[in-house]
């Protein structure tokens, strides 16, 4: 019955992500002579995410929990389908109607409905939901973690790769309405899945609400301090903040095969056929992890797994970056193979350390407080993911891009330093 999880997961991440391409390949067709539109979408999106992960937590916390999946489901796909008629809308008025940019403008608001439901749908599923299934069983908790990134991976590598296709065989407004057709359908079916996971487990259904109190404070328009400093203190003075932590900085990068680095490759001259070759072996590299990880997880235990695994991605990336700056600097073409080497090697670390990190969170965060505690550390991952693109604002031509690189590189030796010091903190009580 397990299985209905990784099929409701599945169609929960898929979706997300090839809106995310979706979007931002719709964008830059509509407009293609600025990054405007696509900054502001990409901002607010993250921004939602941001401002609102206590309060997404503390409801999570103290709901039910099909009502919370179920929740997330519906208003994410009702999200989904009304960023698709906008954009069918947008198309069908032009960028010189005055209605374009007030659709433009409804768009970026059900985009943060969207990451707010998709935070809340992982959230919900990866920290608690899953540590339910478990029961205990550290192996099968593990196995779990494993097939769940395996399942974010490959929605990684596919989704954008099926939109891509798609565009090449539907023109835009057919392949919008495509999108709102699949979104539309998948709705039930994921509906479905995730009640058959919740009825097959009984401790599913045990409650672990607290309820939601209002104090005077609050309710006096006090919400700076209730809704952002009192949850960061909460977060930092948590056992789990610095694993936590080390994993939210390693966002702050752009060696990662994203928008930036990709846009840096063909700029360097590389095709998109090159390109495309690389990323895929990226993220095989990342998908072979998942299946390395748990193992050397049981040999060792989570937090040895993740101080090697955080070693070895800050080594490949140091490694990468001095050998091409030594050799001639990262403008020219044949050192930057070894910046690329160094990037797809430290996959095996990044993901390896994510399932680690993942898996020492959900041991040491108290269960009534897991949804609370993960919904802040997803809103520091999109705060250091705009730090990300805040970089190549900042320096914005390509002979710049050697700064955006080495902050990458210094936010992962952070990353490094932070784990190892909660490994020399924490490491005896494996």
């Amino acid at each position: 019955m397990s299985s209905y999880i990784y099929i409701s997961h599945f169609l929960s991440t898929w979706n997300a992500r090839v809106l995310e391409y979706g979007a931002v390949l719709f964008l830059a067709e509509l407009l293609p002579n600025t990054f405007l539109p696509l900054s502001l979408y990409a901002l607010f999106r993250s921004l939602s995410a941001i401002l609102l992960s206590h309060r997404l937590g503390v409801y999570i916390d103290s709901t039910n929990r099909l009502e919370v999946i179920r929740g997330s489901i519906v208003y994410q796909r009702i999200a989904v389908i009304s960023t698709c008629f906008l954009f069918y809308l947008m198309i069908v008025v032009g960028v010189d109607s005055s209605w374009f940019n007030i659709f433009l403008g409804l768009l970026i608001g059900f985009a943060c409905v969207e990451r707010l439901c998709a935070t809340m749908n992982m959230v919900s599923v990866e920290r608690d939901w899953v540590v339910v299934i478990a029961d205990g069983d550290t192996k099968f908790l593990q196995s779990l973690n494993a097939k769940m990134r395996r399942i974010d991976l490959f929605c990684k590598l596919i989704g954008p790769l099926a939109i891509s296709y798609f565009d090449v065989w539907f023109n835009i407004k057919d392949l919008v309405l495509l999108l709102l057709v699949w979104n539309f359908l998948s709705m039930f079916f994921e509906y479905y899945t995730i009640a058959c996971v919740y009825k097959a487990y009984p401790k599913l259904k045990e409650s672990k609400v607290r309820p939601i109190t209002t104090t005077q404070n609050e309710t006096n328009g006090n919400w700076l301090q209730y809704h952002l400093i009192k949850p960061f203190k909460f977060y930092v003075n948590h056992p789990m903040f610095l694993p936590s932590f080390s994993l939210s900085i390693l966002y702050m990068t752009v060696l990662s095969f994203g928008p930036q680095m990709i846009a840096y490759l063909l700029f360097e001259g590389r095709d998109a056929s090159q390109v495309g070759i690389m990323r895929t072996v990226s993220v095989v590299v990342e998908l072979l992890t998942t299946f390395v990880a748990p193992r050397i997880m049981n040999r060792t235990g989570p937090v040895w797994a993740g101080s090697g695994f955080i070693v070895w991605q800050s080594l490949c990336l140091s490694v990468g970056i001095y050998t091409s700056l030594f050799l001639g600097g990262v403008a020219a073409k044949a050192e930057t193979m070894y910046l690329i080497t160094g990037v797809i090697l430290s996959r095996i670390g990044l993901w390896g350390f994510d399932l680690s990190a993942q898996l020492i969170i959900q041991h040491g965060v108290e269960h009534e407080n897991s949804a609370k505690f993960s919904s802040i550390e997803a809103g520091f991952q999109s705060f250091f993911e705009l730090l990300s693109f805040a970089q190549t604002i900042v320096w914005t031509r390509p002979d710049q891009f050697v700064y955006p690189i080495m902050l990458s590189g210094g936010s992962t030796a952070i990353a490094c330093v932070l784990f190892l010091v909660f490994h020399a903190t924490h490491g005896h009580a494996q």
